[in-house]
């Protein structure tokens, strides 16, 4: 948004701005209300907001600094006036900068502010209002905690009139919120659990509402004939289990304003599967908002440090079409990123029942979730091939030559012999006949490789040596050393030190430290 890196700095000053206007807050952080006559203080910054927000418990207002500015001195909330007179009146005062306009503002970019503004309001009603019985009982078979609830903005309003009513005193009209889409009576209603949907910087831009009606609505119908009139009446009430305002789905991973800074992402189908999972404290989640994981949503990942993705769908056909999507997706976007790696959880269907990610979490706990086994994409499109195994496994071997970390490579190998059943030996006899061909650096580690294990197969006695650092040449020096290192119980003599020298020492240098250790432990016998 054109004001949005000044606003994330002007919301800093929020408790400097209560203060310097003459607002007392008391050692509890609670003060009086200024919008409505408070006999005591009901007021306080809302946690887990770093003082953004405050609420009041007496009349239900929440506010930021700019609401607090209209309150306070009744300057604009919304528009052209409020950037003018509210925005870099705050700014002025707190001595932020705010860039220079040598211009009129476009209608486009007055309209994309007022929008702004209404979004925001919107998601402060979501978290403040009163919720509906559904609604709390919604929550609390979730079981998400209060600072969970309020970072992802998770709630719900007290009717649709109520919040229309509520968006009206802040300015917004009915026709304003029907053309930008916060109208939506199946969103905004007391039998909704409504979701925010924020963009990776914790914006809110959209919002998806969970009908909680779904399930009742589905059962009656069934229990209708599609011919009756009471069919055709209930089904034209009938809401979707989940209906959103419109925004970018395939540009936005819900979660994802929490989750940056990590280099690894779980990614998930459903906005309850990465809320539970951050609940339980698996913070670098994210959902797809029932999209596909596309180009947008990698590449978002990618500039932001991502580099391993840890991906788990709903047990059912569709998440399984999801899974498999997910695996061709990635196959054909990481072979030219070896650095980045994507593995999908198997998640179990006990009796073919469908589970999803949020019911295993709750069930079962975080340590068994992270327990599942889980394979790469390189696995499941492998396993998937209706092709002889042979020819599979030929051309798959292909692509572990293209991977430069060897544990990735042997990793990807034994995931190979797992999904063609081929043995992991025949596999990499393979990798080193097509590695022997190439004259690629990953090639020749391979073929290096190859022949530090035939050594090691032949001459298990010169590898012994070589790995301990002990040349051929020292080993009779040594030798009176090793056939006395099991001493008997009651020995006769002062007992030797076996020494492993370090592989950097010279031949010279290992028999001196053997005699003056020897000597040593003689020493200490007596």
């Amino acid at each position: 948004m054109l004001d949005s890196p000044v606003k994330d700095r002007l919301h800093q000053f929020h408790r400097a701005y209560l203060t310097t206007r003459g607002v007392s807050i008391n050692n509890k952080g609670r003060w009086k209300c200024f919008v409505h006559e408070d006999t005591a203080p009901s007021c306080n910054f809302v946690p887990g907001t770093e003082e953004r927000l405050w609420h009041c418990h007496g009349c239900g207002v929440t506010s930021d600094i700019f609401d607090s500015c209209h309150y306070l001195e009744g300057r604009p909330q919304n528009g052209v006036a409020w950037f003018k007179e509210t925005f870099c009146y705050l700014a002025a005062e707190f001595n932020v900068e705010v860039p220079r306009f040598d211009r009129e503002l476009t209608p486009e970019e007055e309209h994309e502010m007022l929008v702004d503004r209404a979004f925001e309001r919107a998601a402060r009603l979501v978290l403040s209002m009163q919720h509906s019985d559904m609604v709390r009982s919604k929550l609390a078979d979730y079981g998400w905690s209060p600072v969970i609830l309020r970072s992802f903005g998770i709630g719900g309003v007290t009717s649709f009139s109520a919040y229309v009513e509520e968006m009206d005193k802040a300015g917004f009209s009915l026709d304003f919120l029907k053309d930008i889409g916060l109208a939506d009576y199946r969103i905004f209603r007391e039998q909704s659990l409504i979701f925010t949907i924020k963009d990776h910087n914790g914006r809110p831009i959209a919002f998806a509402g969970r009908n909680l009606l779904f399930e009742q609505e589905v059962e009656a119908l069934e229990k209708l004939s599609k011919e009756s009139l009471e069919y055709s009446a209930l089904e034209s009430k009938h809401a979707p289990k989940y209906v959103n305002t419109a925004f970018a789905k395939g540009q936005i991973l819900f979660g994802f304003h929490l989750a940056r800074g990590n280099s690894s992402l779980y990614v998930f189908e459903g906005n309850a599967d990465c809320v539970t999972a951050h609940n339980l404290g698996l913070l670098n989640s994210v959902a797809v908002c029932g999209a596909r994981f596309n180009e947008k949503h990698l590449q978002l990942s990618l500039e932001n440090g991502v580099r391993h993705f840890i991906c788990c769908f709903d047990s059912d056909n569709g998440g399984q079409g999801g899974k498999e999507a997910f695996a061709e997706f990635f196959d054909k976007q990481l072979e030219a990123r070896p650095d980045v790696r994507a593995e999908l959880i198997d998640l179990p269907a006990p009796d073919g029942q469908k589970v999803d990610p949020d019911v295993f979490m709750r069930r079962n706990g975080l340590k068994a979730f992270r327990d599942l086994p889980r394979r790469s994409y390189f696995y499941w499109n492998a396993k998937k091939e209706t092709r002889d195994r042979v020819t599979v496994a030929g051309e798959y071997v292909r692509k572990i030559l293209l991977q430069p970390d060897p544990l990735m490579r042997y990793d990807m190998l034994c995931q190979l012999s797992e999904a063609t059943t081929l043995p992991r030996e025949l596999l990499f006899e393979s990798a080193l006949q097509q590695a022997s061909r190439q004259d690629s650096e990953i090639a020749k580690q391979v073929v290096a490789a190859g022949q530090r294990l035939l050594l090691f197969k032949e001459q298990p006695a010169q590898v012994k040596a070589a790995l301990t650092g002990v040349s051929p040449a020292v080993e009779k020096v040594y030798e009176p050393v090793r056939k006395i290192a099991d001493p008997a119980p009651k020995p006769t003599a002062a007992p030797v030190v076996k020494l492993v020298p370090a592989r950097a020492q010279s031949d010279a240098e290992r028999v001196n430290q053997a005699a003056k250790a020897n000597a040593a432990a003689a020493e200490q016998w007596k």
